[in-house]
């Protein structure tokens, strides 16, 4: 049977193709981890209050499959690292920051995440990497002292 219409020839002959890029596309969207690697997610407090942004750093304790994550304004955090044991390094978003208005000061965010925390040599965190079915969500507690 043939369709009488232009119309009706393309719709026919690209509704096929359309569907199958679109599912092509919801499968390829989904959260994969790469290969080798497990998802770490979790969340950094210092004192006791979620960091609002920054850096978090994981420095292999063997070999280099060292990874970093941007901190989220809610604390959070997602990287994929190869399995296994990790130093810990977190910075904050302190320094200066551009202008709110036009022509305004710069804007100083103070320190808030102390100095020794910004070293995986000196910060004394570590977090274990573990398989998919052992991960759970971790959280690295900074304290002022």
């Amino acid at each position: 049977m043939r369709p009488s219409k232009p119309e009706a020839i393309w719709s026919q002959a690209l509704l096929p193709s359309a569907a199958v890029v679109a599912i092509g596309l919801i499968i390829g969207c989904g959260p994969n981890t790469p290969a080798g690697k497990v998802k770490l997610t979790g969340t950094v407090t210092c004192d006791g209050k979620l960091l609002e942004g920054g850096v978090i750093n994981f420095v292999a304790k063997q070999g280099t499959a060292n990874g970093s994550a941007g901190i989220s304004q809610k604390g959070g955090f997602t990287v994929f690292l190869v399995p296994g044991e990790y130093d810990v390094a977190v910075r904050d978003n302190s320094g200066m920051r551009p202008p709110d208005a036009a022509n305004g000061p710069p804007i100083f965010i103070p320190r808030v995440v102390p100095e020794r925390f910004t070293s995986a040599d000196s910060s004394g965190l570590s977090v274990t990497a573990a398989a998919a079915a052992d991960s759970k969500p971790v959280t690295i507690a900074l304290e002022s002292e």
